[in-house]
């Protein structure tokens, strides 16, 4: 069976670009951030018994979200739903400080593309191979 491509210039190439260029930006911005996170509280470094939590949880975000969306240049709908559960794990614990607002509603529609690019092109690939038998 052969891999079937969408056509150059349809909508759903386009919004798999969108998606991973949004989600390159923010990866880029997050590795930015890393010698900050590596080091938040300046040359005497964390308390004592800070680095077991807050490793685990800076690893759903923002470290989660930036591999679902490398996850997402690959299998986009495996990298989406990666993002979006590490992400929702940032929202609901109390502990990581994101809270709802612009940059979450921003990170969640860049998994969102993922999702639905993931979505409709396995649904394509479906009918493709359908149509080929």
């Amino acid at each position: 069976m052969t891999e079937t491509k969408p056509a150059s210039g349809s909508p759903l190439r386009s919004l798999k670009w969108i998606a991973r260029i949004l989600g390159t930006l923010f990866v880029l911005f997050v590795l930015f951030a890393l010698p900050y996170a590596l080091n938040p509280d300046g040359p005497d470094g964390p308390p004592p018994n800070a680095w077991p939590s807050s490793w685990g949880l800076m690893a759903l975000f923002p470290f989660g979200v930036a591999a679902g969306f490398i996850v997402g240049w690959f299998r986009p709908l495996m990298g989406g739903v990666l993002a979006l559960v590490c992400l929702a794990a940032g929202v609901v614990l109390p502990q990581i400080p994101l809270r709802p607002g612009v940059q979450a509603v921003v990170l969640a529609a860049i998994a969102v593309l993922f999702v639905f690019y993931g979505v409709l092109d396995g649904n394509r690939r479906r009918e493709d191979s359908c149509v080929e038998q």
